[in-house]
């Protein structure tokens, strides 16, 4: 595992990682296959006792300087502490590394999106300033 330190600032032209665990987060497009729209949707839980919802932030992880090798030994580990957590809430879903998506850190800034430092794991990051969603009640 890599277990470098990681630089505390990240912007510019960083590359960011979102690793693929199921298959339907991959889609046929005419120019070969694309990351399913839904792999970037932030993480949310129902705040108890009410019915709104808490927003997280998108797990991502950082490039650097990490070889072919090193990035798909991140992601292996990556699906194996999302199954062991799915496994700690008594999910019964599975994911196996099915790809990955690479961006860089710059295209958060077109969508008013901010990227923080969210070790451990190692080269963890969370993309942050997601819309709160609206709360609406159903009409009676």
């Amino acid at each position: 595992m890599i277990l470098l330190e990681t630089p505390d600032e990240i912007g510019g032209e960083e590359l960011l990682i979102r690793y693929l665990g199921k298959p339907g987060e991959i889609v046929q497009s005419n120019d070969g296959p694309i990351a399913n729209i839904s792999v970037f949707h932030p993480m949310t839980r129902k705040i108890v006792g009410t019915d709104f919802l808490e927003v997280f932030g998108l797990s991502v992880n950082r490039k650097l300087w990490l070889d072919e090798e090193q990035i798909l030994e991140l992601g292996i580990h990556v699906m194996e502490l999302k199954n062991k957590h799915n496994q700690n809430i008594g999910s019964l879903s599975v994911v196996r590394l099915c790809g990955r998506v690479q961006f860089s850190v710059s295209i958060l800034s077109t969508q008013d999106l901010k990227i923080r430092k969210s070790e451990p794991p190692p080269h963890h990051a969370d993309i942050i300033g997601w819309p709160t969603p609206v709360h609406r009640k159903p009409s009676e």
